[in-house]
């Protein structure tokens, strides 16, 4: 409320359960700012119960910083630094299980993957599905003698990790 951002719990729980009705399978994202002014231990317990329930796949997670020219840089009653990076570590770990426990749907199927290139440490090649979104979320690794950087290949997931997965051609 205090951003003036429109919805609240209620309303985005119906939007995500239409998106999953409408659209089987729809890997759902948003990002969220940790430690807005006047943010409570309170609000922070509310977020982390809506996070629970929203079960978005992917998730990132920002502490509030003043921007100067930003109405909320005027505003009193800041969250210490502290907190905010203490908060940011909690929701990253519930976020993190949620992710896993998602990822693991994917596993039996199979995901056309767009090969981007093979890690010599891991002696894998990696890539995206239309699940990951270049630099932010995780990749699928598979091994294989050669695949081609730029193709597509279906690959069968065999194993989801906590945000990433692999498979086998």
């Amino acid at each position: 409320q205090n951003m003036k951002r429109p919805g609240n719990l209620d309303s985005y729980l119906k939007l995500v359960e239409m998106a999953r009705q409408t659209l089987p399978g729809v890997s759902i994202r948003s990002t969220f700012i940790l430690g807005f002014p006047g943010e409570t231990d309170s609000d922070f317990d509310f977020f982390l119960d809506g996070l629970e329930r929203l079960r978005l796949n992917r998730v990132g997670f920002f502490g509030y910083s003043d921007e100067a020219e930003a109405p909320s840089a005027a505003l009193t009653d800041k969250v210490g630094e502290d907190v905010i990076e203490k908060r940011l570590k909690e929701a990253a770990f519930l976020q993190d299980e949620i992710s896993g426990e998602l990822l693991q749907g994917h596993v039996g199927r199979k995901l056309n993957v767009l090969i981007e290139g093979f890690d010599e440490e891991k002696g894998a090649f990696w890539g995206r599905s239309q699940y990951e979104a270049p630099e932010v979320d995780g990749v699928v690794w598979i091994r294989a003698s050669a695949l081609n950087a730029g193709r597509f290949y279906p690959v069968t997931i065999t194993h989801a990790l906590e945000h990433d997965l692999e498979g086998v051609l």
